[in-house]
């Protein structure tokens, strides 16, 4: 019975769903706005360091009325955003938040920021896991 229930250990392990746990953030920043401005651009890099794909679903933070996703696009000539509902990092990549390309829109800041100020993200992913970094201001 013993010997039954060890073996089956690694097979009830390995079917558990990846928890964002295996997946890091670094370089968080976000870009300085003119003190008027009621919208500021976040960047980061994702890695998910497992064997399967993660989403990431939301990021929200004190300092920000609301973030979303965004991707910059450009067809035929003509700069969009194209707003994301959640984002999948494949096993074993990474994923760059940088200008020109996947990014956050973070609105309604809660006061003023200015180089070096920090502010707390919190990521939420598809498996209900939760990331929190902290991401500096800094001059575009």
């Amino acid at each position: 019975m013993f010997f039954r229930l060890f073996c089956l250990l690694p097979v009830v392990f390995l079917s558990l769903p990846v928890f964002a746990g295996e997946v890091t953030i670094t370089n968080a920043w976000i870009a300085e706005a003119p003190p008027v401005s009621r919208v500021h651009a976040g960047y980061f890099t994702l890695h998910n360091g497992s064997d399967k794909p993660v989403t990431l679903k939301t990021v929200s933070s004190d300092a920000y009325g609301n973030i979303e996703m965004h991707l910059s696009i450009e067809k035929d000539g003509v700069s969009s955003m194209q707003w994301l509902q959640q984002i999948e990092i494949p096993a074993g990549e990474d994923v760059v938040f940088a200008p020109g390309g996947y990014h956050l829109m973070l609105f309604r800041p809660a006061k003023r920021l200015k180089q070096g100020d920090t502010v707390k993200l919190h990521f939420g992913f598809a498996d209900g896991s939760r990331i929190t970094t902290t991401a500096t201001v800094k001059k575009r």
